[in-house]
């Protein structure tokens, strides 16, 4: 998206800042993933009430963007896992959200590891 949005505006001359541009691109994604997520929630009948299942939908919002469909199965998957494999699968997506974070790049900054960090 980012890439065709570009092109575009490359092609009518528009003046942009890329870096604020890609995040804005970013940001969209992320709330279309969000906004498909709530519906699918909807759809299996997973609860929204807690915080715990918002921060779910968030945590796959962030990590799955731009792939709507990957995130809905994902959130498939999860609905469908006991308590005790739902808590395993949580913290692993919750180490994936984190690891997305600029609090994140911060901390491994500081640590001196920047430069070494691994995906």
């Amino acid at each position: 998206m980012y890439k065709e949005l570009t092109e575009k505006l490359d092609q009518i001359g528009f003046t942009y800042d890329k870096n604020e541009l890609h995040h804005k691109v970013e940001q969209a994604e992320k709330h279309a993933v969000a906004q498909a997520l709530i519906k699918k929630a909807k759809e299996i009948s997973f609860a929204l009430e807690s915080n715990q299942a918002k921060s779910v939908i968030a945590a796959l919002s962030e990590t799955f963007a731009p792939d709507c469909q990957a995130a809905e199965s994902a959130l498939l998957h999860y609905s469908q896992l006991n308590d005790k494999d739902q808590l395993e699968y949580r913290e692993q997506l919750y180490t994936q959200f984190i690891r997305h974070t600029s609090v994140f790049d911060t901390v491994m900054q500081l640590n001196g590891e920047y430069a070494r960090r691994w995906f």
